[in-house]
């Protein structure tokens, strides 16, 4: 074999080492067992590292997009539909591990396809998480909820919850929008769009008013709708756009190939199988049959392919080197990726599940549906969409641990730390204990709409039996409360047979319900003239009080009128809200009526103009302008004119009065390894 490696040196490296400026000196990385193969390793050594840095040289230019061939889609239909094989249960959506390594459980489609544009799944509730740095006194908090938020900017009506919703709030979309994972090629999950703006998304009391004991208990933000933003084959994972900020933004992403990755990544196998065919046809290796014999085997071109993808553990944050396929993936194995897509596709096949797979993997997560609850003073509740028998599962429920409760305290200011002015919304979706700091909150569809019934519950918690760290059980919270990823679930069982269209309750625990009773019998509300903005911006028939009989301001909202009404002579400064793209985006002025026309229903309205205010935020000038003396006297403007907006932290969630409880996992649940020495009062 010396012969042979002195040949290969002599004909191929020797003439280009001065070009190499030292890549000769690459150390095999190869083991001692593949040493023991007949074969020179310093020869494949050097072969890989030149064609890998030689193709590395000019990955630039961006390949054509080419989707799966029409017969590679029958091929996996069928695979996915075989009859011979058990159908599994009528399911629209699973819950299952993820194709993406490390990225635990994911959302599958069920045992139908969607096609683009279909509704995927219930609309998913929003909690605001909001000032969480502020409130924490700026130190340092460990609050895993951070992985699964999504920005404020994407919720219009949230520019009203807190002053700086966009920089100091961030949602929790509690159902889909938490469990689906992201893959940026394979995307084909979106928020559902409706006149080129938006979401499902609203803002609803869901019928408590705010005179209710249950006002501000429960988030007024709902609706968020996804829908196929393309094609989807039954079993597939569901991947949404969580956009490339969110990968490049964390450091444990810095190895998650971004597109220009997977650009490069197709350019660079492009020119790696040209280099290598030309490798094979060079006049002078063509003349030694032994060496052309070693380059023609497929063994020799999986070892090529294994020492570049090997160069991970050297340049472990190459989003590049990430994008491309796994070891031993063979030469036509390449080229058939190239024409089907690119390595982007390379996971797509994967991400089709067979039944049996999901059989063996998979919970059902459509078993429920949202609608407004039974229960007083509860909100929006879920419900039964099928029969579910007693001691099937009703919905698994991965967990987001929070290891320190107090992160969730709200202050007025941080001279009493000891003493919180109220709880983050955040506390009444999660269980705790007595007996410990930790906090376990529960994602997937709906699970943030189970309702409390002290009586006759229908359903309980349950541990899981598919956790991804079992070994959590074991060990104290300091141990893994601290991990930035999820690793145990709740399922929730059904207690009796339960019907179609009844509603799921559990119970929440003694404490909780001597908490809520206690609450209801003090509940005095100071804001009895109160309704949200976001309430009477709905009702067309409304009839505007002038300011002698309701002052707005003095009740949280602040009214302005629509410029469309103006004349257009007009010059004053107006107040600009929203997007571009949102139905009421425009030009406002700050206003109050003055006197009303009960025969026309008509109002005489006075208009304040916008007072410019050095490094003071919109609603800081609002306030301070509106008691202002008027810039203009209107006359006969319509209901139409008026629009209402929600004073930021007045909303009924962020009182101090409104309802915080977390519900309880059962003593006979809870290991006494999680039980904590530092229980706090507000536990």
């Amino acid at each position: 074999m010396s012969s042979l490696s002195s040949r290969i040196d002599a004909t191929i490296i020797d003439p280009i080492i001065p070009t190499l400026g030292g890549i000769n000196s690459v150390q095999c990385v190869y083991s001692n067992a593949r040493r023991k193969k007949d074969k020179s390793c310093n020869m494949i050594t050097f072969l890989s590292t030149l064609m890998f840095f030689a193709a590395m040289t000019t990955v630039s230019g961006s390949p054509s997009s080419i989707p799966p061939s029409q017969q590679q889609q029958q091929q996996q239909q069928q695979s996915t539909n075989d009859p011979t094989t058990t159908q599994p249960q009528d399911c629209g959506l699973y819950l299952a591990p993820s194709t993406i390594p490390g990225a635990g459980l994911g959302v599958f489609a069920g045992n139908k396809p969607y096609k683009k544009g279909d509704r995927l799944a219930p609309p998913d509730i929003m909690i605001p998480a909001y000032d969480m740095t502020w409130h924490n006194d700026d130190k340092g908090y460990h609050f895993l909820w951070d992985e699964y938020t999504w920005s404020t900017t994407m919720f219009p009506d949230m520019e009203d919850d807190i002053e700086d919703p966009f920089e100091q709030s961030s949602i929790i979309s509690s159902g889909f929008g938490a469990a689906i994972n992201c893959m940026l090629p394979l995307v084909n999950v979106a928020d559902y769009e409706s006149d080129g703006y938006g979401d499902g998304y609203q803002l609803t009391t869901s019928g408590v008013s705010s005179q209710s004991p249950g006002a501000g208990a429960f988030t007024p933000m709902t609706g968020r709708i996804f829908v196929a933003s393309k094609d989807i084959e039954p079993f597939s994972e569901l991947y949404a756009d969580y956009g490339e900020g969110y990968f490049s933004g964390r450091s444990s992403y810095d190895s998650v190939p971004l597109f220009d990755d997977y650009e490069k990544a197709d350019k660079l196998i492009g020119r790696y199988m040209k280099r290598l065919e030309a490798m094979k046809s060079n006049a002078s290796i063509k003349e030694d049959l032994e060496l052309v014999d070693l380059l023609n085997t497929t063994e020799f071109e999986n070892d090529m392919w294994n020492f570049m993808i090997e160069t991970r553990a050297i340049w472990r944050e190459s989003r590049l080197l990430h994008a491309l396929p796994g070891p031993n993936t063979s030469i036509p194995e390449l080229e058939n990726l190239m024409e089907f897509g690119g390595t982007g596709m390379q996971h797509y096949n994967s991400s089709i599940k067979s039944q049996e797979w999901m059989k063996e993997h998979g919970q059902c997560m459509d078993n429920i549906h949202d609608g407004v609850s039974n229960i007083p003073h509860a909100g929006r509740g879920a419900f039964a969409s099928k029969f579910i028998p007693e001691g099937d599962l009703v919905s698994p429920a991965p967990l987001i641990h929070i290891p320190d409760r107090r992160i969730l305290r709200v202050y007025e200011d941080h001279d009493h730390p000891e003493t919180p002015h109220h709880h983050q919304l955040l506390l009444n979706y999660c269980f705790g204990h007595a007996e410990s700091t930790l906090l376990l909150c529960p994602y997937g569809l709906l699970n943030f709409l189970i309702n409390h019934d002290a009586k006759n519950p229908n359903t309980k918690i349950q541990w899981s039996k598919k956790h991804r760290h079992p070994e959590w059980f074991n060990e104290s919270i300091n141990e893994w409360g601290h991990s930035y990823h999820n690793g145990l679930s709740f399922d929730f069982v059904a207690l009796r047979d339960i019907n179609p269209g009844e509603e799921i309750t559990i119970d929440y625990g003694e404490e909780w319900e001597a908490a809520w009773q206690e609450h209801v019998k003090r509940f005095d509300n100071p804001r009895p003239k109160y309704i949200p903005a976001f309430e009477l911006n709905k009702m067309d028939d409304l009839i505007i009080p002038t300011y002698f009989e309701v002052d707005y301001q003095y009740e949280n909202v602040l009214m302005f009128c629509r410029q469309h009404f103006f004349p257009t002579a007009f010059e004053a400064k107006p107040y600009r809200f929203g997007f571009e793209e949102e139905e009421d985006y425009g030009e406002y002025y700050l206003c109050r009526a003055f006197s009303r026309n009960e025969t026309s229903r008509t109002y005489t309205v006075e208009v304040i103009e916008r007072e410019d205010c050095a490094n003071k935020g919109n609603y800081e000038v609002v306030v301070k302008t509106y008691k202002d003396t008027p810039k203009l006297i209107l006359f006969d403007i319509p209901r139409d004119a008026f629009f209402f907006r929600d004073i930021p932290y007045t909303r009924d969630h962020h009182q101090f009065w409104s309802f915080r409880h977390d519900m309880r996992i059962p003593n006979d649940m809870f290991p006494d390894i999680w039980k904590t020495d530092d229980v706090v009062g507000d536990i």
